[in-house]
This record gives C-alpha cells, structure tokens and sequence, in this order.
C-alpha cells in the first residue's frame, strides 16, 4: 500500500486526496467506479465539481508488468476501456452531462517501485 495508502488492487477499495480548496475521491464497490472531486479554482478562478460513475466494466483488461534492472523493481499498469458513464461535470456554470448512451470511460491504473 505504500506511504500513499493506495489499495492494492483496481477491482476494490477508495483512493482519495484532499487538501486546501480541493478534494478527489475514486470508490470501488457494488460493480461501480465512482469518481467526485471539487476544486476551488480549476481554471481561470472558476470551481469544477465532478460526480461520474462507471458502470459495465468488461472482464477483459490490458496489463503490462515492466521490470526494472534493480531488484523488486517494477512499474505495473491496467486498462479498462468502454466502460460506461453517467454523470455530470459542472465547471463554473457550465454544466456538462454524461449518459451511458453515448459516453465512455477508461481505467489507467498504475503501480511500481522505481529506481
């Protein structure tokens, strides 16, 4: 889990960061991934809130594991992709809708130990 206190598997667990004027929070659970986060000023002194789910994730993934020279050293990476959104980004007043219709999602999760 490291110093970052990551799960230590994409299929489970919450991954958050916080800190003054912004929060980020990914959940895994109930066969969803659900991201909300929120900062302050995202561009241009305007907030941006955040609140998608994704939802019919495939029982494919591409994963590639890249050993490093050093011993126990290694960076690991998966991708999910055509996962299916819904949700909503709002940037200032301008708010921008996803449905599972038309919108997709992807899942680039990494793990390593770097030299």
């Amino acid at each position: 889990m490291g110093k970052t206190n990551l799960p230590g598997t994409s299929e489970k667990g919450v991954t958050s960061i916080f800190g003054k004027g912004y929060e980020m929070v990914f959940r895994v659970e109930n066969g969803k991934r659900t991201l909300t986060a929120h900062m302050d000023d995202f561009k241009d002194g305007k907030p941006i809130n955040i609140h998608i789910t994704l939802t019919n994730e495939s029982e494919e993934s591409m994963v590639i594991c890249i050993p490093f020279e050093k011993e126990a050293h290694f960076y690991y990476n998966q991708k999910i992709n055509c996962m299916r959104a819904k949700g909503s980004v709002k940037l200032g007043s301008e708010l921008y809708t996803m449905e599972p219709e038309t919108s997709f999602g992807v899942l680039d999760w990494g793990r390593g130990v770097w030299t």
